[in-house]
């Protein structure tokens, strides 16, 4: 069993006009929103691909610092990256596109690729423990520029995928099954995710997140000083 959990990161900016209200600078999209034909599941199983197929040199993933934040990210979407609940991160990001942003809050996979033969698991199995694992997730708080978006996990119930299907490649070398003792060669195929992901519009500019997610047992962490541009 695996778990990746993002940042999520979405922004406010102020109208510069008086005396109107301040502007929202950003929009959090509905569960049913599509990216290229793409909904939430689709894009959360991309999402996941991207960051397996990653080398773990300049992963997005265990990079605190957000250097690394824009490698390898699609054009038509920009994928926020988080953490392994180990460590909590503090990034400084300039996107390199505007987005939508596909922000995970909080995911699983799992699948057999790189496990000995003794311990290979059913398809069945596979599917049954990700559901398992995203049932626990049970606490969310979200601050964006200082406003509390979100205090509980019921708020992104709407937003969960349920399980999806997918491949990925495992990078020639350098990869993160590799770095973790499960070494194979080529592609890995079915692997199962299920999650809770975000489709956020942002206005251009400077926006800051504060995210605690996760279980009783798994966390993240994740503060964001996100450029858009």
């Amino acid at each position: 069993m695996r778990r990746l959990a993002v940042a999520l990161v979405v922004g406010v900016g102020c109208s510069k006009s008086e005396p109107a209200e301040p502007e929202v600078g950003f929009e959090v999209l509905g569960p049913d929103a599509a990216i290229g034909g793409d909904d939430l599941g689709a894009l959360g199983a991309s999402w996941v691909q991207w960051a397996l197929e990653h080398p773990v040199t300049d992963h997005p993933v265990l990079d605190l610092t957000g250097a690394d934040c824009a490698e390898a990210q699609p054009g038509d979407v920009f994928f926020l990256a988080g953490t392994l609940g180990d460590e909590a991160a503090s990034r400084t990001c300039t996107a390199s596109n505007g987005g939508p942003f596909l922000l995970p809050v909080y995911n699983i996979w799992y699948d057999n690729c790189g496990t000995p033969p003794e311990y290979v698991v059913s398809d069945d199995y596979l599917q049954s423990t990700v559901t398992t694992l995203v049932d626990e997730f049970d606490h969310a708080t979200l601050v964006i520029d200082g406003e509390t978006v979100a205090d509980t996990a019921a708020f992104f119930t709407p937003y969960r995928t349920g399980v999806t299907s997918f491949s990925w490649v495992n990078p020639p070398t350098d990869g993160l099954y590799d770095s973790w003792g499960y070494p194979f060669v080529g592609t890995c195929d079915p692997s199962y995710t299920d999650g809770i992901y975000v489709l956020i519009d942002f206005a251009p500019g400077e926006h800051t997140i504060s995210l605690v997610a996760g279980t009783a047992d798994f966390e993240v962490v994740v503060d964001y000083a996100l450029t858009v541009p």
